[in-house]
């Protein structure tokens, strides 16, 4: 099976966490789920002298909250996280988020087990950061 699902970023996050859970019985049959995006993705905010190893500390501030909220499984805050994660508004503009939105729907399928592993993280010019979790 090979398929995929398009973001729709004028959903909240509780309403794409749903359709997520919604793919957890494919998981159960050992199709793998994946949501490819970004948490820090505003490409007006790139930095491109800076290539990589060099963060924005309003980047690194956001993807920390965001990172504790997912270790801890927090839905509460992570659904509204554009109102009370620090600099949500310059790392998730509001005209960019389907490249943030996918991480509910991946974290939605494996809702089941509510498990996530940072698996990678690193940053390009200055802030756009790149990070490979797995969850369930």
């Amino acid at each position: 099976f090979l398929g995929s699902i398009i973001v729709n970023p004028n959903l909240s996050p509780e309403e794409q966490y749903k359709i997520g859970a919604s793919l957890s019985k494919l998981r159960e049959k050992d199709i793998l789920i994946i949501g490819s995006g970004g948490t820090v993705h505003n490409l007006r905010a790139l930095n491109w002298s800076k290539q990589s190893g060099e963060a924005d500390q309003w980047a690194i501030e956001f993807d920390n909250w965001i990172r504790d909220h997912i270790n801890k499984w927090d839905l509460d805050s992570l659904f509204k996280y554009d109102a009370i994660a620090p600099n949500a508004g310059l790392a998730v503009p509001p005209y960019g988020n389907e490249h943030f939105v996918p991480i509910f729907y991946a974290m939605g399928a494996a809702d089941n087990e509510k498990k996530a592993k940072l698996i990678h993280f690193s940053y390009r010019y200055g802030n756009l950061s790149h990070s490979v979790w797995q969850f369930g």
